[in-house]
């Protein structure tokens, strides 16, 4: 099976900052030491101004490059004639050192370093993003013709190479659809450049510093998902009801609803169960987070308070087979589980057998305490083992600690096809199986190869809660019921889930690549 590349382009979703009205006014001279963009971005920030390039000795160029003005390297044989704009800056460094970029790259709140974001230098502006769940692949490519791209490792750290001397030199950072352009204040050539600052290499924390994906979050009594965004740093203004303009939309289940039930302004939550019953509204939304509601009668299909029913199921599959990407807490495994009785027919699960699930269902916790492992034998597994390790939510690689009221959920994937879904975290028992499985995914449509798959869906049994009373946030109203704090580990566990579901979809046993560049 070929590698795939991480989209970063056309599938994207929200409201477009482009490089500015001159993308740089990048000079190949040291002595420009200009810091404010021309775009009106702040120092180290694209604006909002389009892609207008100023003309320079017959090549469209953005940053008036004068190759003579440079002593260290020469441009690279053609690359400026054949492709212009931040092309001609591009050094030959012969024996020389290569021109380098280091930097890690860090969530919205600049604190914790992210794995698999994508970090490359455009030729070209950028191209909008389109809002909602759209069945794109892999192989879509980059947006912007990137003539320099990298991808950060487990630690956040990413090195790209040959890229562009000068000042100002734009920089995309983005994974899925979480997107921000910034500015390097000064590339020198044929050296390394190191850069170490959390607050301009980190993804946006609202619309007006670049991109997050339309996200629905279903509340419910049991945790608070909206709580981890906003520890994650997203802003609170980004958090409105599906008719305001923030990138997330929080709804109320009917069963054991948020005891808050809406904002701090007295706007309240819209109920989940029309949104998901219908598919047109589904599909306006990148992605859904189903929080556990608390009540497992209420998921139960041979309840009659069940909630969930056969039309809205109908609808999930279409949306995770679509490219939705969804992922479900606890009793939300109604979603993908079979329901059997003594007395009556069994309720197959929609998607088919993903999983094999503790029998009978409890709703008793297993401990505060559980000591579980990182499933390290596919790519991602191994680096979610090494990002967890680096982010200090656990002390020893490939395990992690799971506090609060720890639930019985999964056992195992299934036989007779038992790569339908990969586990991520487990508690182990006999040989390869699992005691039980916390945190398992699997893509979609099921049935097609993995090539053409483009959907997601996350199952988990962690939860944002803690027991804790210092740290848990309150059943009040939005925002004003959050902790700004740091992580917990397995909140952190949890911020690595939210971020691998929004990238590009891959087979676990496929290794990411950074996207190809043009020259």
């Amino acid at each position: 099976m070929g590698f795939r590349r991480l989209i970063v382009g056309s599938t994207q979703h929200l409201r477009l900052t482009t490089l500015g009205s001159t993308l740089l006014a990048m000079s190949c001279s040291p002595g420009n030491s200009a810091r404010t963009n021309a775009n009106g971005g702040a120092d180290g920030v694209a604006g909002n101004a389009g892609f207008n390039p100023v003309s320079t000795g017959g090549q469209s160029n953005p940053f008036n490059v004068d190759p003579d003005a440079s002593t260290t390297g020469r441009p690279k044989t053609g690359l400026c004639g054949t492709l212009g704009n931040l092309a001609c800056n591009i050094r030959d460094c012969g024996a020389q050192s290569k021109t380098t970029v280091t930097a890690k790259v860090y969530d919205p709140a600049g604190k914790n370093p992210l794995y698999n974001v994508v970090a490359y230098v455009p030729n070209e502006a950028v191209s909008p993003i389109a809002t909602g769940a759209t069945c794109e692949t892999c192989n879509t490519p980059v947006s912007g013709k990137p003539i320099a791209s990298a991808l950060t490792n487990a630690q956040g750290e990413f090195t790209m190479q040959d890229v562009p001397v000068g000042t100002n030199v734009p920089l995309v950072l983005q994974i899925g659809k979480w997107r921000r352009q910034i500015v390097l204040p000064e590339v020198k050539a044929c050296q390394a450049n190191v850069f170490d600052d959390p607050n301009l290499f980190r993804l946006p924390r609202n619309q007006a510093e670049g991109n997050i994906p339309k996200i629905a979050i279903a509340a419910g009594d049991a945790d608070r998902l909206q709580c981890l965004f906003r520890r994650i740093g997203v802003d609170a203004s980004e958090f409105t009801n599906p008719d305001g303009a923030g990138a997330i939309n929080i709804y109320n289940q009917p069963s054991d609803p948020d005891k808050g039930g809406g904002y701090d302004n007295g706007t309240v939550y819209p109920q989940a169960v029309p949104l998901w019953e219908d598919l047109s509204q589904m599909m306006k939304y990148d992605i859904v987070m189903l929080a556990c509601a608390g009540v497992n009668s209420a998921t139960n299909p041979f309840n009659s308070s069940n909630y969930i029913t056969p039309a809205a199921k109908n609808v999930m599959v279409q949306y995770v087979n679509g490219g939705g990407r969804v992922m479900a807490e606890h009793y939300h495994w109604a979603w993908i589980r079979t329901f059997t009785d003594d007395k009556l027919p069994p309720v197959a699960s929609p998607f088919g057998e993903v999983a094999s699930w503790i029998e009978p269902i409890s709703t008793s916790a297993i401990g505060t305490t559980i000591n579980t492992r990182i499933e390290t034998s596919f790519p991602k597994g191994q680096a979610m083992a090494d990002w967890l390790l680096a982010v200090g939510a656990t002390p020893t690689a490939g395990t992690l600690m799971l506090t609060g009221e720890v639930k019985p959920t999964a056992l195992d994937v299934t036989p007779p096809n038992p790569t339908v879904s990969q586990r991520w975290i487990y508690e182990p028992g006999t040989g390869t199986s699992a005691l039980r499985t916390h945190y398992f995914s699997f893509n979609a449509p099921i049935a097609n190869a993995p090539e053409q798959q483009c959907g997601r869906f996350v199952y988990t049994g962690l939860h944002v809660t803690t027991s804790d009373t210092t740290k848990a946030d309150s059943k009040t109203k939005f925002p004003s019921c959050c902790q700004i704090r740091d992580l917990l580990p397995q909140e952190k566990a949890l911020e690595f889930m939210v971020f691998d579901l929004s990238s590009c979809v891959l087979p676990p046993d496929v290794t990411q690549q950074p996207p190809p560049t043009i020259n």
